[in-house]
């Protein structure tokens, strides 16, 4: 009988420390929006580059161990989703006539505030959604590629690659940092809001720096 009170005990106990730590969301399992986009100024509406022609955007579902956007932009790039870390990689880089070059300058589109990837509508569940409040880890080869190229709100991040020469093989790969929050599920931010958000940040920083 004290065995079986004992164990009950236990049990209860451990059921309690289940409860006081939640399970982890994870981005597994979740959709994600993916898109590559141009915007020419801070209050320009973002351009879904060659929409007319390929699937952008592109909505994946995260599965542990897959490449998701493998081949994504017709082979422009591979992304790669898993629970907390976000990564792209371009196989071919942006190479026209022997000559590797910015996107931008590549496609012709003059000066731009931003060209890059956006991952939109980050989501970590229904039963413990995430609010995303950083990034840690940058890993990349592209030259002149900073923190200050990584652009997030609490459900979106995107790489910001404007001016900058992408090589064969350049990649950025980034931890994702998640602040969950069981009462609180964020909404998907509209792409034109949360660029023009953004950028409309930067150039103010800049102004005052």
């Amino acid at each position: 009988m004290k065995t079986t009170i004992k164990g009950f005990k236990l049990l209860g106990l451990a059921a309690l420390v289940v409860c006081w730590f939640p399970a982890q969301a994870s981005l597994i399992g979740q959709n994600v929006d993916l898109a590559l986009i141009s915007v020419a100024t801070p209050s320009s509406t973002p351009v879904f580059i060659a929409e007319d022609t390929l699937t952008n955007p592109l909505t994946v579902t995260v599965v542990e161990g897959v490449v998701e956007g493998a081949g994504f932009m017709d082979g422009f790039m591979n992304v790669d989703i898993e629970d907390d870390v976000l990564g792209v990689l371009f196989p071919g880089g942006v190479v026209v006539n022997g000559d590797a070059m910015s996107l931008n300058d590549a496609l012709g589109l003059g000066p731009q505030t931003f060209i890059g990837l956006l991952f939109a509508n980050l989501s970590w569940g229904i039963d413990n959604p995430g609010t995303l409040v950083g990034f840690e880890n940058l890993q990349t080869n592209i030259a002149g590629f900073t923190n200050s190229n990584v652009l997030f709100d609490p459900t979106n991040i995107a790489f910001n690659i404007v001016d900058l020469v992408i090589n064969p093989g350049s990649f950025v790969i980034v931890d994702l940092v998640v602040e969950h929050n069981s009462q609180v599920i964020p909404e998907p931010a509209m792409y034109a809001l949360f660029l023009f958000g953004l950028m409309a940040l930067r150039v103010s920083r800049k102004r005052v720096n």
